[in-house]
């Protein structure tokens, strides 16, 4: 059971710190501002932009969907966008 835990405290670990690091190296008011206009723009309120969202709400971001899409799945989350803002 303890390898178990442990290896699921490394695998939350390697997801949650590139995404808490990328929030730190944007300024808060960019980061108030993203998260602001992506809950504007995501209609369904589904946690993801597809392009047509993306495209309405947030231009600019729209202009990097397929770069921020790098799985080709059809959309992009804010974490997504918080990580490839920071890697700007």
């Amino acid at each position: 059971m303890r390898s178990f835990t442990r290896l699921f405290s490394c695998l939350l670990a390697s997801a949650v710190l590139p995404l808490v690091s990328a929030q730190s190296e944007i300024d808060p008011d960019t980061l108030a501002t993203l998260k602001s206009r992506f809950a504007a723009a995501d209609k369904n309120g589904d946690g993801k932009l597809t392009r047509e969202e993306c495209e309405a709400g947030m231009p600019r971001i729209y202009r990097g969907f397929d770069q921020i899409d790098s799985g080709k799945q059809g959309y992009i989350t804010l974490d997504q966008i918080i990580t490839f803002v920071a890697n700007r």
